[in-house]
């Protein structure tokens, strides 16, 4: 079946990655994308808590992004 595929649809056989602007509703160019990069601070929160009569004293982990 996959081989009825390729041949009909040969634009299957790769897979590429398109920037695309929300607010234009268009896609980018490489160039574009890259104009406007920036590095911004990603907020985050661990929180641990100890497991009840655990005899090696494991804990709980909890991990987010998105701390509010």
């Amino acid at each position: 079946m996959y081989r009825q595929l390729l041949h009909m649809f040969p634009c299957l056989t790769g897979v590429q990655v398109m920037p695309y602007s929300t607010g234009c509703t268009t896609p980018l160019s490489n160039f574009e994308a890259g104009l406007n990069y920036k590095d911004v601070p990603d907020p985050a929160v661990k929180v641990s808590f100890p497991l009840d009569d655990d005899e090696d004293n494991a804990e709980m982990v909890i991990w987010t992004t998105t701390p509010w």
